[in-house]
């Protein structure tokens, strides 16, 4: 088997005020471009956000066709995604991809880590884990960062996109608001992940209208000052917000519904639709075939205790009788448009491969593969195969497919492939396609330019002069008209061009993704529960004649700025001499009689590819007594290692881990192969012990299964006075099927133990530990929503999901026994949130041990960090694993790995 090494080389440049570092050298311009991008908002984000943070380090990753950026406080990094997005209508409007999510992610680290007054001794005592404003939940983080984005240009940003103000808009017309715990705490209802954005940018947005731009990061700058009061969060943004506009948050947010019901109370449109279907969710890219409508949807629901699922499908709608069907079901599918043509869908399906130019993905990155599913025979094959570039496509009468790609982080190509050739139709180093049509010939396609934003372009040189920012989705051609939305006006709206002329053929609260069947418009519309399809008439609204005057488009010159050629230790601050936890315990040992002082350090590098934990022990009467140093990295992607030693008394232990994805995909199967080993080695006083371990685990799934398969060889070899030499052999297999508010828990243990009587463990649910040479343990684990709560209170702030039925039974056995131990048990299970961003699980039940004929009360309670509040959902991580439990207080346990 031949082991792959994917080493990115990269290079860095240093502005007066960031390090830039680029995966080679065909990015330096884009290092360049994006240094002067944030050189030149720098003053007025520091101004903005009332702080002016340390140098920050900037990564330009390009992880194929997705596109994100994320920003690291507690290391001052920024990591941004080269893939310019598809113009969707959550997204926000957008001339420049880099200007704009280089803006966003700024801000995040310029108001994040402001550190004030007396909390300043704290942050240089503990490190950069104490940032007050750090421990707040998402909404209000996004919320800086979306008014920033949006602050800069009259048309850009979340705030003046469109979307925002129709949600806005139905949320006070059907007067159903979320409270704001829901806010904080974001259950899974539409809209989903945007909540924060969508919510924090709104109460932003009204806070700078009630008391001026100049005073909104007021609040942030009193969050700094004041010490955290991490019990009482609540109580903490209150007390803050009182200090900033006399007045709390709770009370705050109730005026804005006040008032966004007081003015939309009387608006009117001039045309009606109708839903035809509503589902409450995420929809996007409608199509039309043969008198059935195709759209996408995002399904996202609770299957488990604090599990959420989510996936992709394409749905059919019948327009004779409104019923719908599930075409094709995915975990991922891509973030462009599919296309159906006489019963055959063409779309694309997300894939992860190895050959990325990233750190912050190990090295995979996200490639979309065009599949043709037949709807009449079932037949569904790979058409096309992507490099992680593409950006649309279009099937053609002739059989032929267009194909858009993006070339670096700005350009791309138009190409033709039919019988196997590429015939090449475009090319620039500026300008990218983001969609394509093609119909008698005629080719349209949205065309990006990082300068001066989208138009629509037509083959022979026409150019339909949409200016920038406007952003526009779902092209389609019909003989000589084109027909697509906008959020021209502030507003989704369907327009047409034809005959020279660009016409406004709808006018109501929400439309997206419009395509047109015998003289009328299916769309996209909203409610304040989900995304809708609807039906209107052509509504010949507005001819649009002159075009509103826009300021002009402005991307700071690279020209202007000021850099040089940096090593880039700036990278290794945080990691070493300014680390993210510096624990300093002081202590009085009885022991040694004398005072004691325990330091425990964490540190990450802004690439966040290596971690370095360290800890000593030092004694005012015996010196340094014990320490332990631990070093991660996954800098030689895709490797993950481990490297660590300590000592402890008079032992000392060195050890490492090693592991590596030999396969890894999202297609229904076996969906990874990893491979681990870990060794480690024992020495103290006549005691030499050697431990390897090998294991390599098997991942299958789908959409909504996974399962895992983990065979595991343990030696040990001792020198101690009875020389003992062991070989152990485990096999562990997990796995999970989950249905909306419903699912199925697999656990399977085996082992055997060669040269001892007694060295497998396992424990059983309510019992002592079982001890033997080889034996089994299998269990299964039934979860049910009784009933979701999705409710709480904001002071103090604690938040109910909902109530959950589990049921459970659980079978060891080893021959060494007369009888196997056997037990079953249910329990009742409340999800609780609190504190912003733990889970908190109670449980309480009863089981039965089958042997002993026994009933035993079972209690629990089991905390875990609220991943979406506070970190990057990343479907790169190897192996998957959902839950980070921090603390468990129960009366039972059940086995897991060792």
């Amino acid at each position: 088997m031949i082991i792959l090494l994917f080493v990115v080389l990269w290079e860095n440049i240093k502005t007066d005020n960031f390090t830039i570092f680029y995966p080679s050298p065909s990015y330096k311009e884009c290092a360049l471009q994006e240094g002067a991008i944030l050189e030149y908002y720098y003053p007025e984000i520091t101004k903005f956000a009332h702080n002016t943070p340390e140098r920050t380090v900037v990564f330009i990753e390009d992880i194929g066709g997705i596109s994100n950026g994320f920003a690291m406080p507690l290391v001052n990094g920024i990591h941004l995604f080269s893939y310019i997005p598809y113009p969707q209508s959550e997204f926000g409007g957008m001339t420049s991809w880099w200007r704009v999510v280089g803006i966003h992610e700024f801000t995040h680290i310029a108001n994040l880590t402001s550190v004030k007054g007396i909390n300043l001794p704290f942050r240089y005592l503990l490190g950069k884990i104490f940032q007050p404003n750090s421990f707040l939940p998402r909404w209000i983080a996004e919320s800086y960062a979306v008014y920033s984005e949006s602050r800069q240009f009259p048309y850009e940003g979340r705030l003046n996109e469109g979307f925002l103000d129709a949600y806005m808009r139905v949320c006070a017309k059907e007067d159903r608001f979320p409270s704001l715990t829901d806010i904080t705490y974001m259950p899974d209802i539409f809209p989903y992940y945007s909540i924060p954005y969508i919510w924090g940018g709104e109460m932003i947005k009204y806070r700078a209208e009630k008391y001026g731009d100049a005073f909104v990061s007021d609040w942030a700058d009193n969050i700094a000052e004041v010490p955290p009061l991490f019990f009482l969060p609540a109580f903490e943004l209150e007390l803050t917000y009182w200090l900033s506009y006399s007045s709390g948050v709770n009370s705050s947010y109730m005026s804005l519904q006040r008032d966004l019901k007081k003015k939309f109370q009387d608006e009117n449109f001039s045309q009606e639709s109708r839903i035809i279907y509503s589902g409450n969710t995420s929809l996007a890219f409608l199509n039309y075939d043969e008198h059935y409508l195709y759209f996408l949807r995002h399904r996202i629901f609770d299957s488990g205790v604090y599990n959420t699922t989510d996936y992709d499908e394409i749905v059919r709608l019948n327009l004779e009788n409104y019923h719908t069907k599930v075409m094709i079901r995915a975990p991922m599918l891509a973030p462009f448009p599919f296309r159906v043509r006489n019963g055959i869908i063409y779309y694309g399906r997300s894939d992860i491969r190895k050959g990325g130019n990233n750190i912050s993905q190990m090295g995979f990155k996200i490639v979309n593969d065009i599949y043709a599913y037949n709807t009449h025979t079932g037949e569904n094959k790979r058409i096309y195969s992507d490099d992680g570039t593409l950006k649309s496509f279009d099937i053609v009468d002739d059989g032929s497919m267009l194909i858009a790609k993006q070339s670096g982080w700005r350009g791309g190509s138009i190409e033709r492939i039919k019988d196997g050739k590429s015939i090449p139709i475009f090319h620039s180093d500026k300008i990218t396609p983001l969609d394509i049509v093609e119909d008698n010939g005629k080719i349209v396609s949205i065309m990006h330019n990082e300068d001066k934003g989208n138009s629509i372009t037509i083959s022979g040189g026409d150019k339909i002069k949409i200016e920038a920012p406007y952003a526009k989705n779902s092209l389609h051609l019909y003989g000589d008209t084109i027909l697509f939305s906008s959020n021209r006006d502030g507003r989704w709206e369907t327009y047409i061009w034809t005959d020279g002329r660009l016409i406004r053929i709808t006018d109501l609260p929400f439309c997206s993704y419009p395509v047109m069947v015998n003289n009328k418009i299916y769309f996209i519309g909203l409610t304040s529960t989900g995304e809708t399809v609807e039906e209107t008439t052509m509504h010949f609204s507005k001819t649009i004649e002159k075009f509103k005057h826009l300021p002009a488009s402005f991307l700071p010159p690279i020209s202007g700025l000021r850099y040089t050629k940096t090593a880039g230790l700036d990278n290794f601050r945080h990691l070493l001499w300014d680390p993210v936890l510096r624990l300093p315990i002081p202590y009085f040992s009885f022991t040694n009689s004398s005072w004691n002082l325990f330091m425990l350090a964490f540190g990450m590098d802004a690439s966040l590819s290596r971690k370095l934990l360290w800890s000593f022990n030092y004694s005012a009467g015996s010196g340094l007594t014990d320490y332990s140093i631990n070093y991660f990295t996954s800098r030689l992607t895709p490797f993950y290692i481990s490297l660590g030693f300590s000592k402890y008394k008079k032992y000392y232990k060195g050890f490492s881990y090693i592991s590596y994805p030999l396969y890894n995909t999202t297609k229904d199967g076996l969906q990874g192969l990893y491979l681990s080993l870990d060794a480690n080695q024992t020495k103290g006083p006549d005691t030499l012990i050697k431990q390897l371990n090998i294991y390599p685990t098997f991942r299958f799934g789908d959409y909504n299964k996974q399962f895992f398969i983990t065979p595991l060889i343990k030696y040990n070899s001792s020198i101690m006075p009875n020389n003992i030499k062991l070989r152990r052999y485990y096999l562990f297999t997990d796995g999970n099927i989950d249905y909306p508010n419903f699912s199925m828990k697999f656990e399977g243990i085996g082992g055997y133990a060669e040269n001892t009587s007694d060295s497998i463990t396992l424990l059983p649910i309510c019992g002592n530990v079982r001890r033997m040479k080889s034996g089994i343990k299998a269990g299964i684990e039934l979860q049910y929503r009784l009933f979701s709560i999705n409710n709480g209170l904001w002071f103090p702030s604690i938040y109910l999901n909902g109530l959950w039925f589990r049921t459970f039974g659980e079978m060891i056995y080893s021959q060494e026994w007369n009888k196997p131990v056997s037990t079953i048990g249910a329990l009742l299970s409340l999800e609780t949130s609190g504190f912003f961003y733990l889970h908190i699980l109670p449980s309480i039940g009863i089981s039965y041990r089958i042997d002993e004929g026994r009933a035993y009360l079972l209690w629990s309670i089991i905390g875990t960090i609220n991943s979406k509040k506070i970190s990057q959902k990343n479907i790169f991580h190897f192996p998957y694993r959902k839950d980070k439990k921090i603390f468990e207080i129960s009366n039972y346990h059940i086995q897991s790995f060792p």
